[in-house]
């Protein structure tokens, strides 16, 4: 009836004894070691192939360049890059396991000269040598919900230490972007009508049980969208602060889409996406690669916010106000509040609904 994909850090050993000491930091770089990870990510058609655009087709970007791969996983962004003519490629990687399959993927291709890769947390000391400067930071560091993960937060440290002035950070734009969508999204409506027996009642209880206070990742059906889209947050990858990128809240507004068999349906659910751009601050063509319900599905898929009661929309406008922060038992998690409703307090500007969500 519906699915939540296993985020990326989730384990894929159960052999405990062996693990138990280690930290959530140890988990998520173990995690990235298995190679099922990286050949989902490489698979990924719409994923490689919009880095592979942005680099090969702004070659005056990389051409001559020296260029820093953060989290390189098997290397293939690095390999383009020295592909597109970069000088001097470092890739970097936490997993010692993974970093060490990558310098023999670009040993094997003869791109030794052109690639060093390390192994170590960017923030930490020694992980570069002593100096190190570049002019180009190029990083896949999105997770679901753009921000679970937390490795934007490396990517900035590193531009604030390593990037000379007037250097870019590829991609450089980051959108966070939501809509409505009823309950089509979640296949509620199957139980409405189960060989001419009502079985509401069993899917209330889905809804009550599985779908409320979690964030979902899952692949949202375009059709399901009944509102318009809201830009919830832009970040400029080359000026945000961490502390900006940490927490933030947003407002926006939501109205029903018109024509078709849009009007009517109820706002069960707010879908959640990104977009990040390879915008034409650094590159003259402009790339980008979406992640949006009405688009090719990535391996990032969406997030689902289940509301605990439908919302009819009819012609009015629905005012959301949407927070992101960092979940406060899982440094990589996140945990978002949402707040909605048609009028807000003229006392203090509360919403007169409220929900928690957390992904982890």
């Amino acid at each position: 009836l519906f699915f939540t994909m296993a985020p990326a850090t989730d384990k894929m050993e159960t052999d405990t004894d062996s693990k138990k000491d280690m930290t959530s930091k140890d988990y998520y770089f173990d995690s990235y070691s298995h190679f099922g990870i990286h050949e989902e990510m490489l698979k990924d058609e719409v994923r490689t192939s919009q880095y592979r655009r942005a680099i090969e087709h702004n070659r005056q970007n990389i051409e001559g360049k020296v260029v820093l791969d953060i989290g390189c996983g098997t290397g293939i962004l690095s390999m383009i890059c020295a592909r597109a003519g970069a000088s001097q490629v470092t890739a970097v990687d936490g997993s010692s396991a993974i970093a060490a399959v990558a310098g023999d993927v670009v040993a094997e291709n003869s791109l030794a000269k052109a690639i060093e890769v390390r192994s170590g947390l960017i923030e930490k000391e020694g992980t570069l040598p002593e100096g190190y400067e570049c002019d180009v930071i190029v990083s896949e560091w999105m997770g679901y919900c753009l921000l679970y993960e937390s490795m934007l937060l490396s990517v900035l440290h590193a531009r604030d230490k390593y990037l000379r002035q007037g250097g870019c950070v590829l991609p450089d734009i980051a959108r966070i972007l939501v809509a409505g969508c009823d309950d089509s999204c979640i296949s509620l409506a199957f139980w409405d009508d189960v060989e001419g027996f009502s079985m509401k009642t069993v899917g209330k209880k889905i809804l009550e049980k599985d779908m409320q206070s979690k964030a979902h990742v899952m692949n949202v059906p375009g059709g399901s969208i009944v509102t318009s889209k809201a830009l919830v947050n832009e970040m400029d990858l080359c000026k945000i602060s961490a502390e900006d990128a940490k927490a933030f809240t947003s407002e926006f507004e939501l109205r029903q889409l018109e024509g078709g068999d849009k009007a009517g349906r109820k706002m069960q659910a707010l879908v959640i996406w990104f977009d990040t751009l390879f915008s034409k601050n650094c590159c003259p063509e402009e790339v980008t690669l979406t992640t949006s319900p009405e688009h090719e599905k990535t391996h990032w898929a969406q997030t689902l916010l289940v509301l605990p009661e439908p919302v009819d929309l009819g012609e009015r406008t629905l005012k959301c106000r949407l927070a992101f922060e960092q979940h406060s038992d899982d440094y990589r998690g996140l945990h978002l509040v949402l707040e909605y409703g048609f009028q807000k307090s003229s006392k203090d500007g509360s919403y007169p609904h409220a929900a928690q969500y957390e992904l982890v």
